[in-house]
């Protein structure tokens, strides 16, 4: 194979994938739903809302303090 020809394939399989990459990122910033763009990783775009179990414990709020407003301080 032509030295040249080797030059012709890399180049093409490196602009097949900048257009691929360019297509997916435009189709992102557009809005639309893309490999880049999902709707969360692995499960996908769910049109049904998950059903709600009777057997779930309520959900804990959690809130985080400031370290000032635990009350333990330390004399000057």
């Amino acid at each position: 194979m032509s030295i040249w020809i080797q030059h012709l394939v890399v180049l093409l399989m490196a602009g097949v994938a900048v257009w691929i990459i360019a297509r997916q990122a435009f189709g992102a910033l557009r809005g639309r739903s893309t490999q880049l763009a999902g709707c969360g990783g692995c499960k996908g775009c769910s049109t049904v809302p998950p059903a709600a179990d009777s057997n779930r414990p309520p959900k804990v709020r959690i809130v985080f303090l400031p370290s000032e407003s635990i009350g333990i301080h330390k004399s000057r």
